[in-house]
């Protein structure tokens, strides 16, 4: 599917499509490298706490949601918006509330140096960005959900009126000959 113009109603629409997919896929990467630790802790006969599968199920869910969202809103169902919506405001406050974790541990830490919370913030805030975005054109997609001037599927075949043949007297009471 290709980007409509900059003045085009449904390009919003269009680019939070392709931001779902986006996200989706960044999300199962991340789900997988979350609980790619944790396999090998299992497996080394370490004990995982259950609350430690939390994080790589969040991002499995949040990653199973994106792409159903995205398959549903490139058929235009308007469910699919909402849902996308939600999800993305709620993937961006677990963001927001990581991120706020982590500033009030660098405000509380007795340790002097705390140059090494630049970069867990840095990464936060550029996941953040993803949802963030979503929601922007996700808000800007509304009336491009009823827009339907591309076809899509076959034409409607119209019904025509048949005209009956006509019934020559000569033919009426005659039987019909085989060949």
């Amino acid at each position: 599917m290709e980007i409509p113009p900059p003045n085009d109603p449904r390009r919003p629409l269009v680019l939070a499509i392709r931001l779902a997919r986006i996200l989706g896929f960044v999300s199962i990467a991340l789900g997988v490298m979350a609980a790619l630790p944790l396999i090998v802790v299992r497996r080394s006969g370490f004990r995982v706490h259950p609350l430690q599968i939390v994080i790589p199920l969040g991002f499995l869910s949040f990653a199973c949601g994106y792409l159903m969202c995205r398959v549903h809103l490139a058929r235009r169902r308007h469910w699919a918006l909402l849902v996308g919506l939600v999800l993305a405001a709620v993937n961006l406050l677990v963001l927001l509330a990581a991120m706020a974790s982590l500033a009030f541990r660098a405000i509380v830490d007795p340790h002097p140096n705390k140059a090494w919370m630049f970069i867990p913030f840095t990464i936060l805030i550029l996941l953040a960005v993803g949802p963030a975005q979503l929601v922007y054109l996700l808000s800007r997609s509304f009336s491009a959900i009823h827009f339907t001037d591309e076809m899509r599927g076959f034409a409607p075949m119209m019904p025509q009126s048949v005209q009956p043949l006509p019934i020559t007297p000569a033919s009426a009471g005659e039987p019909r000959s085989r060949p």
